[in-house]
């Protein structure tokens, strides 16, 4: 019997020899992985954010080179990972989680802004509208 016992303990501790072996493997894989999601991810949300706001400044733009009571609707999709979104003289802010940072995405309009433009995940449509030499973006 002690025998066998020698031959049980052999193989489990080339068992778990084998087992280390794979793990040893898999966890650079996983952590690679898992930052390169992470990494798109993010890149993502900030093509979003971009894309939104070159939209918004572009149709402030229009309207206000055209003066009142010119008006379009645009359509934009707001991703996750937005903070908070600020319209301040002439500028549109987006804040926006990178990792554990916020970042800021900002572009400027040639027309003084005024309005609102939600930070929750989704898609909206706003009425940008020139009124009184001032450029009003509001949700639909």
């Amino acid at each position: 019997h002690i025998f066998n016992m020698k031959i049980g303990g052999q193989a489990a501790l080339e068992y778990l020899i084998l087992v280390s072996i794979v793990f040893l493997f898999i966890i650079p894989i996983w952590t690679y992985t898992y930052s390169m999601q992470n990494y798109a991810k993010n890149d993502l949300t900030f093509s979003y954010v971009k894309n939104a706001v070159r939209k918004l400044v572009s149709a402030a733009d229009l309207v206000y080179s055209q003066g009142p009571p010119a008006k379009v609707d645009i359509t934009i999709y707001i991703p996750s990972g937005v903070y908070n979104v600020t319209l301040m003289n002439n500028t549109i802010n987006f804040k926006v989680y990178y990792d554990e940072w916020l970042v800021d995405i900002s572009e400027s309009s040639k027309a003084p802004l005024n309005g609102s433009i939600p930070s929750a995940e989704g898609t909206y449509t706003f009425s940008v509208k020139a009124v009184n030499g001032k450029v009003e973006i509001t949700p639909v």
